[in-house]
């Protein structure tokens, strides 16, 4: 992961932080950075957030330029700020 960000193919998880706390309410509990099973084998971030309900939701990043492309969970349409679908466009 190191030499993936060194070498640019990543962007840097603070980016990926700062548009977490603007878009949801939660507390973070998880973040992963997850090689994709494509020909070219991208990076994706995983961050699960814990609602104050009690839900985890679950939102990936691609990892080259910090574009979310998807998320799940229960509870989503009470964490969003700006939307309350559930969508999931992971590669």
């Amino acid at each position: 992961a190191l030499r993936a960000l060194q070498s640019g193919k990543i962007v840097a998880l603070s980016g990926i932080l700062k548009q977490v706390e603007q878009q949801f309410t939660g507390q973070i509990v998880k973040i992963e950075l997850i090689k994709d099973k494509t020909p070219e084998e991208n990076f994706i971030y995983k961050v699960t957030l814990l609602t104050s309900a009690g839900d985890l939701i679950e939102v990936f990043f691609d990892a080259r330029d910090g574009t979310p492309i998807g998320m799940g969970g229960k509870g989503l349409s009470k964490t969003t700020t700006g939307t309350n679908e559930n969508t999931d466009r992971r590669r």
